[in-house]
């Protein structure tokens, strides 16, 4: 019985705290032979490492080439994604471990906007934001979360 409550409460602790949400103000949609290009921005005064940065764009073209919504060039697609990431704050992997949840909470906060390019309005709009402070894991695995929400949102999932 000690045994399963250990287990539990470890799960707990290592994934009870991470949250994603999703604030969707126009669904997006997308159509048979629809095609992406994706630009990936950041506000002035957000910091994001490069290989995070990269992690971060890397997994959500990934994400959206596995569905077939990835544009193999820009002069291909049919809608523009820009991601603007609002708030980056990630832990250091090993103040994670060190000194846990007293090093803060990871949080990455962002506006994605889907645009038509011929028409060039707005059709699609979401906030999505994550925050993160558990104190097992690593930074690697809060951005993979994030990204997953931002290709759910665009592959209407």
């Amino acid at each position: 019985m000690k045994t399963i409550i250990t287990i539990f409460f470890v799960a707990v602790l290592s994934f009870g705290c991470a949250s994603i949400d999703s604030t969707v103000s126009k669904a997006y949609v997308p159509g048979n032979r629809s095609q992406l290009a994706l630009s990936i921005k950041q506000d002035s005064g957000v910091s994001i490492p490069s290989e995070q940065k990269q992690l971060l764009e890397n997994q959500i073209r990934e994400g959206l080439s596995q569905k077939g919504l990835l544009a193999s060039d820009e002069n291909n697609s049919q809608h523009s994604v820009i991601v603007n990431i609002h708030t980056f704050r990630m832990r250091d992997d090993a103040a994670r471990l060190t000194v846990g949840i007293m090093a803060g909470c990871d949080n990455i906060s962002s506006t994605v906007v889907v645009t038509d390019k011929i028409t060039g309005k707005e059709i699609g709009n979401a906030k999505i934001s994550i925050k993160e402070c558990a104190a097992w894991g690593v930074a690697s695995q809060v951005i993979t979360k994030y990204t997953d929400g931002v290709v759910a949102y665009l592959t209407n999932k």
